[in-house]
């Protein structure tokens, strides 16, 4: 598992489909039998001793003794992301043909697009690249038709299309309409896709999330178009699986990057949680967190992932170790929408992430088993701070005080 975390450091591109509408088709997952028929649908967990897949609404746990072979559109894009990973501050195209032939034969078919865009992008005339995204040659170059208009790669670097002709494209798991720049577009998926990944391969792996089956959707509005208002830049809407920007003045990594993982998460414990679950909101925003510190955006200030494991979120653990007035280990796990209305809402977001961090890996990790028990019934319902102290064992008053104390000692 080291060497998969090792190669993902290198991250930083996913895929894109081509530049229409944002309706990948992607090949179904296959499993085949020892004996019966072939299996398809989506793998969403592949374990030491079984495959999880997922056909319609119903999954289904296949021991490995019992199948020869799979395939998994998650697996396949893992494995190239370590190339993938320099296409994107790739200065020359030589071997980026190859990768882009690669992906499609994996059934990459967004990736490959992606891989001929930024082919194009350091050879603007590259006839290759042209001929594969399906462009037409002109007397005065190649055109092709973008954001619902015909231009060429020159008139591609300034076009920044009104809101109702935005920029639509799909990468592997999202859905994106954009209509900050082309390229400033790109990134944005590309980053999204690396999340994604980075999550599966950190939290994923740490509480066995199933992979989410429903796609996702990105909205990036670059000219005032935002329909959150003034004082919110971000917000996520879990029940049409989307994350919408207010990227006017820029686009910002780590601003994606906390957003993001509350969707990623949420659709995450939706693939397999009753309907009764309730993703605590002190836990959401200390995973959110969490993820901001392992892809070192914990300053807030970065333009590239620099993934690390063993990160920690250095300014929330200064901010809840310097308040004067530290909320209690109650008020914590019984936080809600409210709490983070104020605009200033940085020490409560800091004690979700250090309370997180604590059970995590505290204390040499004395209670991680008993966070993933609580993680677990989480997805069954069991989300209140009486199931938390109760898998913690901390119910009686004095151990929970005992708890508390600890976890402030902690951050000294």
């Amino acid at each position: 598992m080291y060497r998969v975390f090792v190669c993902l450091v290198l991250l930083c591109s996913v895929s894109i489909a081509w530049a229409g509408k944002g309706d990948l088709e992607l090949p179904k997952d296959r499993i085949v039998m020892i004996k019966g028929k072939p299996l398809e649908g989506r793998v969403v967990k592949i374990n030491d001793d079984d495959v999880v897949l997922r056909v319609r609404s119903k999954r289904k746990v296949i021991e490995r003794k019992k199948f020869k072979s799979y395939t998994s559109i998650n697996e396949e894009l893992s494995s190239v992301m370590p190339d993938l990973g320099i296409v994107s501050r790739a200065l020359e195209v030589s071997g980026l043909p190859q990768l882009a032939k690669s992906c499609q034969e994996r059934g990459l078919y967004g990736e490959a697009k992606l891989v001929w865009w930024n082919i194009l992008r350091l050879d603007p005339d590259n006839e290759e690249a042209h001929t594969e995204l399906g462009h037409k040659r002109q007397k005065k170059g190649w055109k092709f038709k973008m954001a619902e208009r015909t231009t060429n790669m020159e008139k591609l670097r300034e076009l920044r299309p009104k809101w109702g002709k935005a920029f639509e494209f799909s990468t592997t798991h999202f859905d994106v309409r954009s209509n900050m720049s082309w390229f400033d577009s790109v990134k944005a998926a590309l980053m999204a896709e690396q999340i994604y990944v980075l999550i599966f391969h950190s939290l994923g792996d740490e509480f066995e999330l199933y992979w989410p089956t429903e796609r996702m959707g990105l909205h990036f509005h670059g000219d005032g178009s935002f329909p959150g208002g003034a004082r919110y830049k971000g917000q996520v809407d879990v029940e049409v699986h989307r994350a919408t920007f207010d990227t006017e003045e820029g686009f910002q990594p780590w601003f994606l990057a906390r957003h993001l993982s509350e969707l990623i998460l949420t659709e995450a414990i939706r693939e397999e949680a009753e309907p009764t679950a309730n993703f605590p909101m002190w836990l959401k925003i200390g995973m959110e967190e969490y993820t901001l510190a392992i892809l070192g955006f914990d300053q807030n200030k970065g333009e590239v992932i620099r993934f690390n494991r063993d990160n920690r979120h250095v300014l929330n653990h200064q901010t809840h170790r310097d308040a004067k007035d530290p909320f209690g280990l109650n008020r914590v796990l019984n936080f809600g929408p409210g709490d983070f209305k104020d605009e200033d809402n940085s020490l409560q977001r800091a004690q979700c992430y250090t309370l997180f961090d604590y059970c995590l890996n505290g204390e040499d990790a004395q209670y991680k088993a008993a966070l993933k028990h609580f993680f677990t019934g989480v997805k069954g319902g069991k989300a209140s701070s009486t199931d938390f102290k109760e898998a913690f064992g901390v119910r009686r008053k004095k151990a929970g005080q005992e708890f508390e104390n600890a976890w402030e000692d902690s951050l000294r």
